[in-house]
């Protein structure tokens, strides 16, 4: 085994901001090493009290739940989540596009969230919460006895339920695997067509927000006989704003409400950051604040808490080491906190920026040491090298686990990298001097190669998130769009260039003439009736004179027969005219416009963190257009939105990203770069992945100590 020191200078920073818990708790893998059971318990302990009088009386109880940015509320729902998830059903709901269309969102986030899965379970939330009704109690699964489950829990509930012989053959069709995906599809409210809904045996689609709220209130009546379910609102500063800029956060206000005066089995959680309640509170009408009980104000936590926090990510890298660290914060102090936070409290970010800052200099520290005592003049980039792939095991589970390093090669000794210390600077002029590697990189660089980091972690997981461009509502998609236009700097952007139901699909914007005025559609309904009333608006928009050229964006093909109205009208705007229809082959555009909209909600609600720097709105655009991610967007590129000019070839992505690496890191173990690497690129060869590196020392941008040593031994660091 190695030294702590030698793990820690190899390992990745356990305290990078991209690990911050952030956004929808269904997300994210549960990672149990990071919690630290203090924190926040008595709040904790509120929240479980108030579920415990839900399940009770199943009346509607609602949480306020305030913190200033940083406290850890998205970690505190995370918490929840994972240890009340047996008690309740958990539901994640962000921000909403459209105050309009409230209710359907609502309705489709929470039948998302039922569709997952929980920990230890083998299935969703939706399966158990209708395997614990009592009609399959007492039944069983009543197959082929469509009939006799309707009329069952027609009895059951006699009164109060929505479109109630639909709705309870709809939940039968969730037993059915043939049937279960069109089933889930109408709970959420996709537009079917007429073909999918004769098959469901319903009339039509859920597409109103009376039909939204009343299905969404049939969920909670039927759950007073199984659990509560738990609805958690979350980064609520990226909600529709009024014409004085507050956010809209009446339109929840009245959501929640209206769920108060029905009896339904619902812990509604509102978590918001304080400053931003502050602020937007006073527009609320007196009798909201009534349903608020209780309210939580999440504190700041103790040092002796930061010190568990911290000794929670370094535990993985101290269970590698021998002899095993006599602190469990080491190579972290108590003094570091103190000195940092004299008033003795802190938030649970500002402790892990901190220790990433720390860790930071620290493998900064240790790699000067070594660079002090080897000559560093005779090396040339021929004198690197980097073994054979055989001789690295990619299959290991643990990316940090690394082997002992023979140090008599550079003359360092373990006694020499352990007088390196954070806490005592005295011990080192590394402290106060600019260290070799890693201090001289210019801040703005590490802040876009954090930023590229955090871009590609959010782009895979939304790619593997989105999988049907119906996982996302129209009006959700025009918002996304909006942001990106936003962002590059497009003028005069308008709402709802259409009128009436297809309003929120739409908007407008203004380029320099001829152009004029752009208009936007996008429209994915299969529905006839519903694709010919979208036409009709489009064509309505175009006789006003709201646009010069309309857009029409749709990734679904359209199947209707050539003698419909609706294809009829299609073809006469979009075949025939200078207003054009783009067909999305694929879904990488909408996977760019989420992946930046997941981010602008991070840096709304202040938890966007990159380089130890919370990100504004601003500044995200900013870091947008200078890293030209968006110039690759399919999309943007067929609105004739991005202009690219710069003739510079672009770097090997390979390359690229594992500079970024290390300019966020400083210095890592070859072994844990090529793994991180593998990660990423995991269609690459390992001998591909090594090709880079070796390419990268010899145009010196990277150099690896020991020179000749083995990858298990070697470490990388950028050359300043």
């Amino acid at each position: 085994m190695a030294t702590i020191q030698e793990i820690i200078k190899q390992a990745l920073n356990p305290f990078d901001p991209v690990t911050f818990a952030t956004g929808n708790f269904w997300e994210d893998p549960d990672n149990g090493a990071v919690n630290v059971n203090s924190i926040h318990q008595d709040e904790i302990n509120q929240i479980t009290t108030t579920l415990s009088a839900v399940n009770q009386d199943h009346r509607p109880r609602t949480i306020l739940l305030a913190g200033d940015a940083g406290s850890g509320k998205s970690y505190l729902l995370k918490r929840l989540k994972q240890q009340l998830n047996q008690q309740a059903f958990f539901a994640y709901i962000g921000p909403w596009a459209n105050s309009d269309r409230i209710w359907r969102y609502i309705l489709r986030e929470t039948v998302d969230s039922m569709l997952k899965i929980p920990e230890g379970e083998k299935e969703s939330q939706l399966l158990l919460w209708l395997k614990s009704l009592p009609a399959f109690k007492k039944n069983g699964w009543l197959l082929n006895e469509r009939q006799q489950f309707i009329s069952d829990l027609r009895a059951s509930y006699p009164g109060g339920i929505h479109r109630n012989k639909e709705f309870f053959g709809v939940l039968y069709d969730l037993t059915n695997p043939e049937r279960y995906h069109l089933a889930y599809q109408w709970l959420r409210g996709e537009d079917l067509d007429e073909d999918e809904l004769k098959t469901l045996g319903v009339r039509g689609s859920i597409d109103n927000e009376d039909d939204a709220q009343n299905i969404l209130i049939n969920f909670g009546r039927i759950s007073s006989s199984t659990k509560p379910i738990v609805l958690c609102f979350d980064q609520l500063d990226n909600i529709p704003r009024l014409p004085d800029a507050s956010l809209d956060l009446q339109a929840l206000f009245n959501v929640n409400s209206t769920l108060h005066t029905r009896r339904v089995n619902f812990l509604i959680i509102i978590s918001i950051v304080t400053d931003t309640w502050q602020r937007n509170k006073k527009k609320l009408q007196p009798a909201d604040f009534d349903r608020l009980n209780p309210k939580i104000l999440l504190k700041n936590i103790t040092l002796e808490q930061a010190e568990s926090l911290w000794a929670s990510k370094l535990y993985p890298l101290h269970q590698q080491a021998d002899p095993k660290p006599t602190s469990p914060i080491y190579p972290l102090t108590r003094q570091d906190l103190e000195e940092e936070f004299p008033g003795q409290k802190t938030t649970p970010r500002k402790t892990l920026s901190l220790g990433n800052q720390l860790i930071q200099r620290y493998k900064t520290q240790v790699v000067n040491s070594e660079l002090s005592r080897i000559d560093l003049i005779s090396e040339d980039s021929e004198g690197v090298k980097i073994s054979e792939p055989s001789t690295i095991d990619l299959t290991s589970e643990d990316s940090e686990g690394v082997k002992t390093s023979e140090l008599s090669r550079i003359d360092l000794t373990s006694e020499d990298i352990e007088t390196v210390s954070i806490s005592e600077p005295s011990k080192t002029e590394s402290t106060t001097k600019k260290d070799t590697a890693g201090e001289s990189i210019p801040i703005a660089d590490k802040l876009l190669a954090s930023f590229k980091l955090k871009w590609q972690k959010e782009f895979q997981k939304t790619e593997q998130q989105i999988t049907r461009i119906q996982d996302i509502g129209e009006s959700q998609l025009i918002g996304m769009l909006r942001e990106a236009l936003e962002a590059l700097e497009i003028r005069g952007i308008k709402p709802k260039l259409l009128l009436g139901s297809f309003a929120s699909h739409s908007l407008s914007y203004q380029l320099p003439s001829p152009q004029g005025r752009i208009g936007l559609v996008w429209g994915e309904t299969t529905n006839g009736t519903s694709f010919y009333h979208l036409m009709n608006a489009c064509d309505q928009a175009i006789k006003g004179n709201r646009c010069q050229t309309l857009y029409l964006i749709r990734h679904t093909k359209i199947s209707l027969k050539r003698d419909t109205k609706g294809y009829k009208l299609y073809s006469q705007l979009f075949n025939a005219s200078r207003h054009i229809h783009i067909k999305l082959d694929d879904l990488s555009s909408v996977h760019y416009l989420a992946t930046y909209h997941s981010l602008v909600n991070d840096a709304c609600s202040q938890e966007l963190v990159l380089a130890n720097k919370t990100i504004t709105l601003t500044e995200l655009k900013s870091l947008i257009r200078e890293s030209g991610i968006l110039q690759d967007c399919p999309l943007l590129k067929d609105l004739n939105i991005i202009s690219i000019v710069d003739n510079k070839v672009p770097l090997n992505p390979v390359k690229e990203f594992v500079l970024n690496v290390l300019k966020q890191d400083q210095v890592i173990g070859l072994k844990v770069l090529i793994k991180t690497t593998h990660r990423q690129f995991n269609r690459l060869k390992e001998i591909e992945i090594q090709q880079r590196i070796k390419e990268l020392c010899q145009e010196n941008e990277l150099k690896l100590i020991p020179v000749d040593g083995s990858p298990e031994t070697q470490s990388v660091y950028l050359v300043p």
